[in-house]
């Protein structure tokens, strides 16, 4: 089973890599998109982070915060549950 399902992955992964990006489903055009070079990359060993609370800061890049936050402040708008985080070392990187 396994063998026959990760032969067909490899199959479907290699067929869409060769098709235009705009004969390809919805889904997968924004899976590409969103992953950039990203699904390119071999799987290594450091894909597994620590796991330590505060971690996440070495895997975000500037951009990548600022732009968290503003979607934190899109989906918070209104409400006040962002008071509950309030005073913790993860609201310094708030803008």
């Amino acid at each position: 089973m396994k063998k026959v399902v990760n032969n067909d992955i490899k199959e479907v992964r290699s067929r869409q890599s060769e098709m235009p990006i705009e004969e390809l489903p919805r889904s997968v055009q924004l899976f590409r998109q969103a992953c950039g070079d990203a699904v390119k990359k071999p799987v290594t060993k450091d894909f597994v982070r620590k796991g330590q609370v505060g971690d996440w800061r070495n895997y975000f890049s500037d951009e990548q915060i600022e732009r968290l936050w503003e979607r934190i402040k899109l989906k918070t708008a209104g409400s006040d549950v962002m008071e509950l985080w309030e005073g913790l070392d993860f609201m310094k990187f708030a803008p």
